[in-house]
């Protein structure tokens, strides 16, 4: 999977993300985080511009030849607001990547919450901290999470037309079995109570309307 990293180029958070997730099977990218380089090449490699706004446009337009390639080939774009500073890139590379449909990670303090809230609506997920993304990466990624679960659910079921609380045990104690088998496994169960459920209601309106 392909996993590109957008934002604040001021702290190392993207260091934090990738040596937390050696372990899944997932090809990082990212832009230039070499600030001054980031904010340079234009003049170094094409020369000076005496007007301020191009020389930025140089480096915007160079730049933009690694992020647009890497947001096209994401699976997955995480994009970073940091604390200090406006980072308006960032929130192009989200609505970008939104309108690609990419699937969108945002990270953000909650100080930044108003500012950004049509970023976080078109995001699938919305943390404060590094960690809580490589959560989200290893729920995703392993096909072992299932088994790891340490909560117990309740489920409830219809009989004699009353309700039942059905103590489940932890899924660690189950058979081992895939996340899609546990998937259908639980769409089965729902299917059968809401059938239930139908059915219950359709017979006693039927009795309703129609006495014996």
């Amino acid at each position: 999977m392909r996993v590109y990293l957008s934002g604040e180029i001021h702290t190392h958070w993207r260091d934090e993300i990738i040596s937390s997730s050696k372990d899944l099977d997932i090809n990082f990218e990212g832009p230039v985080t070499d600030h001054e380089l980031s904010d340079d090449c234009g003049a170094m490699i094409m020369g000076n511009e005496p007007d301020k706004f191009w020389h930025d446009n140089k480096v915007a337009k160079l730049n933009a030849i690694r992020t647009r390639k890497g947001l096209m080939n994401a699976d997955i774009v995480i994009v970073r607001f940091g604390e200090k500073y406006k980072q308006w890139n960032a929130a192009f590379d989200a609505g970008f990547a939104a309108a690609l449909g990419k699937s969108l990670i945002v990270i953000h303090s909650s100080e930044h919450q108003h500012a950004l809230k049509e970023v976080d609506a078109a995001a699938l997920a919305v943390v404060e901290k590094p960690e809580k993304v490589v959560q989200i990466l290893k729920y995703v990624l392993d096909n072992d999470t299932i088994k790891n679960l340490s909560f117990i659910s309740e489920w409830f079921v219809i009989k004699d037309f009353s309700f039942i609380s059905v103590s489940i045990p932890k899924f660690s104690s189950w058979p081992k079995m895939s996340f899609a088998a546990a998937s259908s496994f639980a769409l089965f169960i729902q299917y059968i109570i809401i059938t239930g459920v139908f059915h219950f209601f359709t017979i006693s309106m039927y009795q309703l309307t129609f006495p014996i």
